[in-house]
C-alpha cells in the first residue's frame, strides 16, 4: 500500500494507463517517497540529471536510459559530464569501443529531449535555480550551489530519480524541500587569518575541512563570508565532497545559539592540503572541477597574457560547450590554446578515463577534483590556479 497520498492522474500513469516508461518512472518516485516518508509528490520547475558517464553506469545504465529515452521529460533538464568530449574524445586517448557506448549516451538524452548539457553547473548555462521553488537535481556542487547560493529547493536526488522527476514533472516531498528542514543545525566558527582575497583553492580547502568535521546537517558559518558564485561554486563543491551537506548558511553574528558549536583554524585548512599532496613534482594540471565558468576563462587569460613562452607542462581547463563557445567567440579560447594550454568540454576530470593519458600526478585546484581523483588511485597535488598555470 502507498504512503503517499496521489492525485487521480497519478494514480493513472502508476496503473500503467500512460504506458510502461511513465509507470516505471512513477513506481521510481513512489519507492523514494516511501524511503524518505514523504507524503505527496511536489511539481518541480526543473531537474539536473547526473550519473551520466559510461565510467561510472556501465552496460546496466546505458540500457536503463535506453528504455526510458522512449519518452520526453515535461520541464527543463539538464545533464552532468559524461567520459569524453564530443569533438575531441580522441585526444583523451580513448578508443572506438569505450566512444560509442557514451555517445550512445548523449543520443539516448537528446531523444529524451534533455538539453546537451554536459555540465556540473547547469546554472552557467540557463537551467537558473529559482528562489523558493522546487527542483529535483543531482550532482552534489550543483545541488549545494542551488540551495546556498541562489535560495531554491533541491535533495541531492540519483540519476534514476532525476530522470524520473523529469519525465513526470515531479518529486516526492521530503528533506531540503521541507521549509523546517533547511534550518541550520550546527555552529562552525572558522578562526583564520585576516587576508585581503582568498583564492579559490584556500576556499576549497576550507569548505573541505568544515565536511570533515560536519557531516550532515546545515552548518552556519561564522569567521568568513563570500560573495561570487564562483567562490559558492568551490567552496560549496568541496564542503558537499567531504560531507553529506546540501545546504550551508553564514552569518556576522558571535550571538550565542543553543547550536552545537565546532571551531576549525589555519591547522585544520593546512592539514586538507597535506592530505592531498603526493609529490612536490605534477606532469598533468587540470582545471575545471567544477566547470569554468566565463569569468574564470577570463581570469585564466588575464594570468596567462603577459607569459612570453608556452607552458612547459600539460595543462587541460574543462567547461560546459556553451560557456567553450563562448569563449571562443570573444577571442579568449585562442589566446589561451596558444599558451599550450587545451580545453576538453561535456566531460570533466572526475568522471573521464584519466588513466588513458598515461601522467603519474595530477595537479588540481579543487579538493572536489583532489578527493575523487585520489579515490580512483591517483597521485595528486592540490595547487592553487596560479601555480598550475606558471607550469
Amino acid at each position: 500500500m502507498c504512503s503517499l497520498i496521489l492525485s487521480k492522474k497519478e494514480e493513472e500513469i502508476l496503473k500503467g494507463e500512460k504506458g510502461e516508461i511513465l509507470q516505471l518512472a512513477m513506481k521510481i518516485l513512489i519507492s523514494v517517497g516511501k524511503i524518505f516518508n514523504a507524503t505527496k509528490l511536489v511539481p518541480i520547475k526543473s531537474a539536473h540529471i547526473s550519473g551520466i558517464s559510461i565510467q561510472n553506469i556501465g552496460e546496466p545504465g546505458l540500457k536503463f536510459l535506453e528504455k526510458v529515452s522512449k519518452e520526453k521529460v515535461l520541464i527543463q533538464t539538464t545533464c552532468n559530464p559524461g567520459a569524453l568530449d564530443e569533438k575531441r574524445w580522441r585526444k583523451q586517448n580513448i578508443n572506438e569501443e569505450y566512444a560509442t557506448q557514451q555517445l550512445k549516451i548523449y543520443s539516448f538524452l537528446r531523444k529524451m529531449g534533455v538539453s546537451p548539457s554536459f555540465t556540473c553547473t547547469p546554472y552557467l548555462i540557463g537551467n537558473k535555480p529559482i528562489p523558493n521553488e522546487f527542483n529535483s537535481w543531482g550532482e552534489s556542487s550543483a545541488v549545494i550551489v542551488a540551495n546556498s547560493f541562489f535560495n531554491s529547493y533541491t535533495n541531492r536526488e540519483p540519476g534514476p530519480l532525476t530522470i524520473a522527476s523529469a519525465l513526470i514533472g515531479k518529486t516526492p516531498y521530503y528533506g531540503l524541500l521541507i521549509k523546517e528542514n533547511r534550518i541550520e543545525t550546527i555552529n562552525v566558527k572558522l578562526i583564520l587569518k585576516k587576508r585581503k582575497k582568498m583564492d579559490l583553492t584556500n576556499l576549497s580547502a576550507i569548505g573541505y575541512a568544515i565536511g570533515e568535521c560536519v557531516g550532515e546537517g546545515v552548518p552556519l558559518i561564522n569567521g568568513i563570508k563570500i560573495y561570487s558564485l564562483e567562490e559558492y561554486k568551490s567552496f560549496g563543491s568541496a564542503l558537499a565532497t567531504s560531507s553529506n551537506v546540501s545546504l550551508f548558511k553564514f552569518t556576522r553574528s558571535n550571538k550565542k545559539t543553543k547550536l552545537e558549536k565546532i571551531e576549525l583554524d589555519e591547522k585544520d585548512i593546512k592539514n586538507v592540503f597535506e592530505k592531498f599532496h603526493s609529490s612536490n613534482e605534477w606532469d598533468l594540471g587540470l582545471i575545471g572541477c567544477p566547470h569554468l565558468s566565463l569569468k574564470e576563462i577570463i581570469g585564466i587569460y588575464k594570468l596567462l597574457k603577459n607569459k612570453n613562452n608556452k607552458i612547459k607542462r600539460r595543462i587541460i581547463l574543462y567547461t560546459s560547450r556553451k560557456i567553450l563557445d563562448i569563449a571562443n567567440k570573444l577571442g579568449y579560447k585562442k589566446e589561451i590554446e596558444e599558451k599550450g594550454i587545451e580545453f576538453f568540454a561535456d566531460t570533466c576530470m572526475v568522471v573521464s578515463p584519466i588513466e588513458k593519458m598515461n601522467f603519474d600526478i595530477l595537479a588540481v585546484d579543487s579538493c572536489k577534483a583532489a578527493h575523487y581523483l585520489s579515490s580512483r588511485g591517483f597521485k595528486v597535488v592540490l595547487k592553487n590556479r596560479k601555480e598550475i598555470l606558471e607550469g
